[in-house]
């Protein structure tokens, strides 16, 4: 193992292609693609959510694997106070 304190516990591999997660399905948490950015950057908060998920599932999670990566917003919805 070329880095032995990474594992399928507290790893989450983000992406907007599912396809990349192939190998790791459970640690795939697929985003949306970032695509015009100039019409949409004032709306676009998906990646503030994001964080505040990960921060979260840092802090309160034990095994990154019991979470259902796919359902993080809802999630956030329910366990992140004062964002919804």
């Amino acid at each position: 193992d070329k880095f032995p304190l990474y594992n399928a516990s507290n790893t989450v591999h983000i992406d907007d292609l599912s396809r990349n997660f192939a190998m790791n399905p459970k640690q795939g948490l697929k985003i949306s693609a970032f695509r015009e950015s100039v019409r949409v950057r004032r709306n676009d908060r998906e990646l503030f959510f994001l964080a505040h998920y990960l921060v979260h599932i840092a802090v309160n999670v034990q095994d990154f694997v019991t979470l259902k990566h796919s359902r993080w917003q809802e999630y956030v919805a329910d366990n992140v106070p004062g964002l919804n």
